[in-house]
């Protein structure tokens, strides 16, 4: 039997995302810079990312959101402001046939957060590389918060 770190370490394939279908949440002031130049690999850290150099994605569009939110909320707090109803969200929804499979790998960063069970990572991955702005379809809800 293979153990958890053996798991995260093998090739991610097109059956791990079964949907076929990833979601990158992100902030509504970053869409037309990646409306133009894609989702570009940063070299410094964002707010809710622990290593630099990769993309995180998502298969659970409920997730995506939850990011979504976290940016836009941890900006508002550093700027001293409140959120103001209705909160407008961003995702990137990625169909994973139009990325490079090879750049895709398991986010080892969520796997090694607590106890939380090894199901869990298994929805969320690394993309080491920039994805381009023509395989991205961007949505965009206000929520009230």
């Amino acid at each position: 039997m293979k153990t958890f770190n053996e798991f995260l370490e093998r090739p991610v394939t097109f059956k791990d995302v079964q949907s076929g279908i990833l979601y990158h949440g992100t902030h509504p002031g970053f869409l037309e810079t990646i409306k133009k130049e894609g989702l570009v690999v940063r070299k410094a850290r964002n707010e809710i990312s622990s290593s630099t150099g990769v993309i995180y994605l998502t298969t659970n569009e409920q997730t995506a959101w939850e990011y979504s939110y976290t940016v836009v909320a941890n900006r508002a707090q550093r700027a001293k402001t409140k959120l103001v109803n209705p909160v407008k969200l961003a995702i990137v929804k990625i169909n994973v046939k139009d990325l490079d499979v090879s750049k895709l790998k398991f986010d080892t960063n969520r796997a090694k957060r607590g106890n939380e069970p090894a199901r869990r990572s298994k929805d969320h991955f690394e993309y080491v590389g920039n994805i381009p702005a023509n395989v991205l379809e961007i949505i965009t809800k206000d929520f009230n918060v």
